[in-house]
């Protein structure tokens, strides 16, 4: 299965990776699978169409599921990413502000409704990706303000409670600004690809403070390589 962001559609093979069946028209953004369930994250453009759907590829017949949510959705608001973490998914949008996190328990091929977390949200905010693991909940946001762009990561670990850090600025005053183009979450280390180079950060660094500085979560970042190097 891939999605054709160009062309919006999803495009469905077999294990022979010959063409099963084809869905058009959606501006799909991101997915995720659980046991042949795969969940959709889409730009809701439309009164009747959906933000998030599945697809249960266990069945004969393929057919998109559109699954209301939980908060209201409205034309021109998305899904931005979906994690799944055992049988916890999570959808990462800033439907309406602040940033929401929704929660689903996984009950065999069915969703139940957990909860909500609500994040503090910078000016023009927009969340670039989110990840998951047993331990670990992270959001990469960008926000612009009157300073320029900054990056912000927001925790959640052993605190009940999100905690959301500037990582790098284009501010005038701040020259420490890394174009962030991804995130990965391993254990207790998140890694952070730049433009050309490989960073990662301990997680648990995050979870004991309260607030860090630009300069000071420079210091924590250990670079691993430049891209093009031979280690």
């Amino acid at each position: 299965m891939s999605i054709n962001k160009n062309k919006n559609k999803v495009i469905v093979f077999n294990d022979d990776l010959e063409l099963v069946k084809e869905f058009n028209d959606q501006n799909f953004i991101c997915c995720a699978e659980k046991k042949g369930v795969v969940y959709f994250g889409a730009l809701k453009e439309k009164s009747n169409s959906y933000g998030f759907q599945k697809l249960n590829t266990n069945k004969d017949e393929l057919i998109l599921e559109g699954i209301e949510l939980p908060v209201h959705f409205s034309n021109g608001k998305a899904i931005d990413d979906i994690g799944i973490t055992g049988n916890d998914l999570y959808l990462f949008d800033n439907i309406i502000y602040p940033k929401f996190v929704i929660r689903y328990t996984i009950v065999g091929e069915e969703l139940e409704f957990h909860s909500i977390s609500r994040l503090r949200a910078s000016t023009y905010e927009t969340i670039n990706r989110g990840k998951v693991n047993e331990k670990w909940r992270v959001i990469l946001s960008t926000s612009m303000g009157r300073q320029g762009l900054s990056k912000h990561i927001s925790v959640r670990g052993s605190k009940e409670y999100w905690k959301t850090f500037n990582v790098s600025s284009t501010s005038h005053y701040e020259a420490h600004y890394k174009e962030i183009k991804d995130i990965e979450l391993f254990d207790d280390y998140l890694y952070f690809l730049t433009e050309g180079e490989l960073f990662r950060v301990d997680l648990n660094v995050f979870d004991k403070k309260e607030a860090l500085s630009i300069k000071y979560c420079d210091k924590e970042f250990e670079k691993l390589m430049k891209i093009g190097d031979d280690r």
